[in-house]
C-alpha cells in the first residue's frame, strides 16, 4: 500500500499568504499530497496534519451536496473550522481556515486542474469554448500572459469557477438549518468577472441569487500553478 506523499513547493506558502490577505484570517494553511492509492488514505493523511497535537482526530465527512467537512469523534460537525478538498489524478490539495471573530470569510473552496484539460487535440472539441464564458475566456492572457500557458489560463479560470461554488457550501449549510425552500444553482452559473472576481450571471443569474441570499458580497480567487496544474482558492466573503 503506497503511502501518501507530502508535496514541498514554494507555490503552496505562497498562496496561502495571499488567500490569508484577502480573507483578513490568520488561521488559514494549503497542502497537497501525492502517490496514495484511495481517497480515504489521503484524507485521513490531512486529518492527521490539520489536527498534529489535539487529543481527538477527526474524520473528514460529505454533506448532501458532497461537501467536505470535518467530524467530531462525537459525530459533531467541527463548524469552528473551513475545509475543502480536491483531486485531479493522484494529487490532493486541501485547504482549511479557522476564521477570527473579525474575520469577513464565510466560506473556503479550492480546486486543481490540469492544464492537459484545455490543451488542443486533433478530434477533440475545444473545452474553453464549452465550459467558460467568453468574457471569461478574454480574461485568460490577463492570467497567465505566455501565449504557450493559454491552457494553463483557461484550466485557471476554470478551476476558479468549481472554487467558487465550493466556497459556498458552509453558507449553505447554515442557510438550510432555518429556511425550507431550496436554492439552486451550480458551477455553470458562476462567471468571472475580473482577474481576481468571482460573480453570479448577473444581478438575475441563479449563482447571484444565491449569493445574496447567503450574505455573501463577493467571491475573490486567488491561484497558483502547481506542477502541471491550475490551484485555486476562492473566499466567500460577506458584507
Amino acid at each position: 500500500m503506497s503511502e501518501p506523499r507530502p508535496i514541498s513547493d514554494p507555490a503552496l506558502p505562497a498562496l496561502a499568504n495571499e488567500v490569508r490577505e484577502c480573507c483578513g484570517c490568520s488561521e488559514i494553511d494549503l497542502v497537497a499530497f501525492s502517490g496514495a492509492s484511495s481517497w480515504r488514505e489521503r484524507e485521513d493523511a490531512l486529518t492527521s496534519l490539520i489536527s498534529a497535537g489535539a487529543s481527538l482526530t477527526p474524520s473528514v465527512a460529505h454533506d448532501e451536496r458532497h461537501a467536505p467537512y470535518l467530524q467530531e469523534p462525537s459525530g459533531n460537525e467541527r463548524r469552528d473550522l473551513l475545509l475543502s478538498l480536491s483531486d485531479e489524478g493522484e494529487m490532493l490539495a486541501a485547504a482549511w481556515a479557522q476564521p477570527g471573530e473579525n474575520s469577513p470569510l464565510l466560506g473556503l473552496g479550492i480546486d486543481l486542474c490540469a492544464a492537459s484539460r484545455f490543451e488542443p487535440r486533433p478530434g477533440r472539441r475545444d473545452r474553453a469554448r464549452l465550459l467558460l464564458a467568453k468574457r471569461e475566456r478574454a480574461l485568460a492572457p490577463s492570467i497567465w500572459p505566455r501565449p504557450e500557458d493559454l491552457p494553463l489560463a483557461y484550466a485557471t479560470l476554470f478551476a476558479a469557477k468549481e472554487a467558487a461554488f465550493k466556497a459556498t457550501a458552509v453558507p449553505l449549510r447554515r442557510w438550510y438549518e432555518s429556511h425550507d425552500d431550496e436554492l439552486r444553482f451550480g458551477v455553470r452559473h458562476f462567471v468571472m468577472e475580473g482577474p481576481l472576481v468571482e460573480r453570479g450571471t448577473g444581478r438575475d443569474g441563479a449563482a447571484q441569487r444565491a449569493l445574496d441570499a447567503l450574505g455573501i458580497a463577493r467571491i475573490e480567487v486567488r491561484y497558483a500553478q502547481l506542477d502541471e496544474m491550475a490551484l485555486v482558492v476562492a473566499c466567500a466573503l460577506g458584507y
